[in-house]
């Protein structure tokens, strides 16, 4: 379970896309599944914060993108402030449900 666990954390902050964040997604649905992990434990709590993180990153990303044309000041999260806030999520890993 914990080697699992971790390649899906590797999946889900290698995200570049929603298309692959949506397919990480199902993984994670699967894993949690698989392991009849509740929604009240830690291990939910963490996939589902990292992938609200990368989720809003990554429309931050994309409205950047389209609004760039505009001269809008849009700013995503720089890749320092995401690893210190997945740094943050994952210390204390436990593994237990």
């Amino acid at each position: 379970m914990e080697l699992e666990y971790r390649t899906l954390i590797k999946k889900i902050l290698n995200c570049n896309s929603m298309d692959e964040l949506i397919d990480v997604i199902e993984d994670s649905n699967k894993f949690l599944k698989k392991y009849e992990i509740p929604k009240n434990s830690k291990i939910f709590e963490k996939l589902d914060t990292l992938i609200g993180i990368i989720k809003l990153n990554l429309r931050k990303k994309r409205n950047y993108r389209s609004e760039s044309i505009k001269n809008e000041n849009l700013h995503s999260l720089s890749e320092s402030e995401v690893d210190l806030i997945v740094k943050k999520i994952l210390e204390n890993e436990n593994f237990s449900k």
